[in-house]
């Protein structure tokens, strides 16, 4: 058994995380209540709990059964990796706040519903500590799975945007219960809404996640450019109702994501693409 694990470690752990987190959530929320009106206001703690537990439990064990000892301790060495360059921790700051807040900033001149969420709350504090705990709490706690595990493994079969696709694009799916039953507003049908939704920005993001962690091996680093992305998800995204204003702040967040990596690959920073 432990052989076929070491053999299949990559396909084992994305079954292994989907199904901790999906039936955490399916145990938290309800089939019945997920599919039809999705979770509550007050069911949204344990949901968050019951997806991070998957790819945070699925990383520690399969690390443990591979590689052992040595494994978890490499994986400790990782994750308290903070001796990279300045300009790794711009990049891993500074990616998501400024292009989506130069996103919705642009895109609020044509329609003020795209106005940031941040500029409009009554209790911006509030709002900003809620931001920085949720996001540092799904930067670790995915990021041990999904980089402390599975893409130092891609990365010995793929190149950096192969591995950040795959991972990316499952990365998406994994999310999927977050947003059922689909388009709150109605506005938007649902296959559509899902597909970019969750599989337009996500990968792209993932991509350069991956650049980062291939050029500094820090797992704390990536895990910031994570927090980084789930603050300005919970802080900047407006609060529109309207699933088209979130399929087009999708569209082109993920547009201009594969510009940056366009123009990346072209530099050849971006090694072994």
């Amino acid at each position: 058994m432990k052989a076929f694990i070491k053999d299949n470690a990559i396909i084992v752990y994305f079954i292994l995380t989907f199904f901790i987190s999906w039936a955490g959530v399916l145990l938290v929320v309800g089939i019945d209540r997920l599919f039809i009106f999705g979770p509550s206001e007050e069911q949204m703690g344990l949901l968050f709990l019951a997806m991070c537990a998957g790819p945070s439990i699925s990383g520690i064990l399969l690390t443990y059964i591979c590689d052992g000892r040595e494994g978890l301790s490499d994986l400790k060495n990782r994750l308290l990796k903070w001796k990279v360059s300045i300009r790794w921790y711009a990049v891993a700051f500074l990616t998501a706040p400024v292009l989506i807040l130069s996103i919705l900033l642009v895109l609020s001149i044509f329609k003020s519903s795209f106005m940031p969420a941040i500029f409009s709350s009554d209790n911006k504090a509030s709002l900003i500590i809620f931001g920085i705990t949720g996001g540092l709490a799904a930067g670790i706690f995915e990021e041990i799975g999904w980089t402390g595990f599975v893409i130092p493994r891609m990365r010995l079969h793929y190149g950096i945007i192969k591995s950040g696709l795959i991972v990316g694009l499952l990365w998406g799916l994994w999310h999927l219960l977050l947003f059922m039953p689909g388009d709150p507003s109605g506005e938007v049908p649902a296959v559509i809404y899902f597909l970019i939704i969750l599989f337009s920005q996500l990968p792209a993001y993932r991509v350069l996640m991956v650049w980062l962690y291939d050029n500094t091996t820090s797992l704390f680093a990536t895990i910031l450019m994570h927090t980084s992305l789930t603050f300005c998800a919970l802080c900047l995204q407006s609060a529109s109702n309207s699933g088209i204003d979130f399929v087009i702040y999708d569209l082109v967040l993920a547009v201009v994501l594969w510009i940056i990596i366009g123009f990346i690959t072209k530099t050849k920073s971006l090694q072994n693409i």
